[in-house]
């Protein structure tokens, strides 16, 4: 069930990409506004986020090459 399990995956990725462009636009609006220091704190726990998950798809794809 490897199809299963990707589309799994595939289901989790859009909702994490859908909730990190959501962050992204709740970010620009505080740069309008001048809330320049909170945006900066959001960015930098967004990029941090970011960094982990592509971290975790890598390691994921290491793993499933191993299998092959």
């Amino acid at each position: 069930s490897f199809s299963k399990r990707a589309s799994i995956q595939y289901d989790e990725l859009q909702e994490i990409l859908t909730k990190l462009e959501t962050e992204l636009g709740n970010i620009r609006e505080k740069l309008r506004n001048n809330e320049v220091m909170a945006a900066r704190d959001d960015l930098k726990s967004l990029n941090s986020e970011i960094q982990g998950l592509k971290q975790e798809v890598s390691v994921s794809l290491k793993a499933k090459k191993k299998k092959r």
